[in-house]
């Protein structure tokens, strides 16, 4: 018996990055519980540097990635930092600065940086929030990449 698809209400294009928030000093991007971190990480950048703003993109899906909007932002910002939940080696993070150093490489006044948590198998439920990169983590990491 043959199976027949329902045909999507949206395009699934419809479904790509969501810019969160609108800034100047560099371009990060997430997904999930990485958007709440990275704007509590925002405002400890803040109380470093008053004038700080971000870009900031909830990636939501992967496949297929559209990296149009980011690209662009990356050229604006001049920076990049993809904050993520699996080990940086060989992940979508990889891939990420891989595109980014690709396309927007003359644009860049410090390398286009990942984070996560170290590079072990993820630990027990109840210590997931030592393991992922938690907002002062982040936000030493934005501040490293803006004084490069």
């Amino acid at each position: 018996k043959e199976l027949t698809r329902r045909p999507p209400r949206r395009p699934i294009e419809k479904f790509g990055p969501r810019k969160v928030e609108q800034g100047k000093d560099i371009t990060v991007v997430t997904y999930g519980r990485g958007v709440y971190e990275c704007q509590k990480a925002f405002e400890l950048v803040r109380k470093k540097i008053p004038d700080f703003s971000a870009d900031l993109f909830d990636l939501r899906l992967i496949k297929p990635l559209t990296m149009t909007e980011i690209i662009e932002s990356v050229k604006r910002t001049e920076h990049f930092l993809y904050v993520q939940e699996e080990p940086v080696g060989f992940g979508t993070g990889a891939e990420l600065v891989r595109r980014v150093t690709k396309e927007a490489f003359l644009h860049l006044e410090a390398p286009p940086e990942s984070l996560g948590p170290p590079d072990t198998f993820p630990p027990p439920s109840k210590f997931w929030d030592d393991y992922l990169p938690q907002p002062p983590e982040i936000a030493e990491k934005i501040i490293e990449i803006i004084n490069f």
